[in-house]
């Protein structure tokens, strides 16, 4: 395939990422959020003691 994609093919792949995404728990989006900032160097630092 291309690297240019049609509207209908943007809408299409949109909506399925939209549709995977409410179908996974809240819980594992921000969990998924923590491990790729911790992945990139920018987890804030822990707040309780050690």
């Amino acid at each position: 395939m291309s690297g240019k994609w049609t509207p209908v093919q943007r809408l299409a792949a949109s909506r399925a990422m939209l549709a995977d995404a409410l179908r996974e728990p809240a819980w594992l989006l921000l969990m998924r959020r923590l491990l790729n900032e911790k992945a990139k160097g920018k987890a804030p630092p822990p707040s309780g003691p050690p």
